[in-house]
């Protein structure tokens, strides 16, 4: 037997499959009214047309007619099925428009800036190439040793306070890398 959550998804792909693109805020809600007495159905294991289904079907209008029972976490559903009651269009417009809220905060905070994970070695790097863009790495290198932060042993750039290293071959990529970020910070 279907456990609960495989008929739900199921329900789910059969709804979104069997809808049309020019249906009206009204067939569309009335549809989806008929997708959650379905999945209510199933939630409690009753068949269509039974008594008992009748008896969820009566709970579950009941619930939307009276959001009020619900807690914080479905504020939004509350308020569409508020104004459900009232005008579909205007419940479907505001869900429309709260779903486009959403998905711009998301964006927005999706594009901020993160925190940087840089090494101390690649830190000094992005600085060597910011004041100068058109260094070698072989010049980073020494640069690296002016700056008394870095010592040179056996091949290796060792910062002395944390001990971050680069290998004197890796050293190429990581300037080439910071010049790439630099391109493209410049770029926006």
């Amino acid at each position: 037997m279907e456990d609960f959550k495989d008929i739900a998804a199921r329900l789910a792909r059969e709804w979104e499959t069997q809808g049309r693109d020019d249906e009206t805020p009204e067939e569309l809600l009335a549809s989806l009214q008929n997708l959650i007495l379905c999945m209510e159905r199933a939630r409690h294991k009753v068949t269509d047309g039974s008594p008992e289904a009748g008896a969820v079907d009566k709970r579950t209008l009941a619930a939307i007619a009276a959001p009020d029972r619900l807690n914080g976490d479905f504020s939004l559903t509350e308020v569409f099925l508020r104004r459900w009651q009232v005008s579909p269009r205007d419940a479907y417009e505001y869900l429309a428009d709260a779903i486009q809220r959403k998905s711009a905060a998301q964006s927005k905070r999706a594009s901020n800036e993160r925190p940087s994970r840089q090494d101390s070695i690649t830190r000094l790097i992005n600085e060597i190439v910011e004041d100068n863009p058109k260094v070698s790495a072989k010049q980073v290198g020494q640069y690296l040793l002016c700056t008394g932060e870095i010592e040179y042993d056996r091949d290796q750039y060792i910062h002395k306070t944390d001990r971050a290293a680069v290998n004197e071959r890796a050293l190429a990529g990581r300037v080439s890398n910071a010049k790439k970020r630099l391109r493209e910070k410049d770029s926006r």
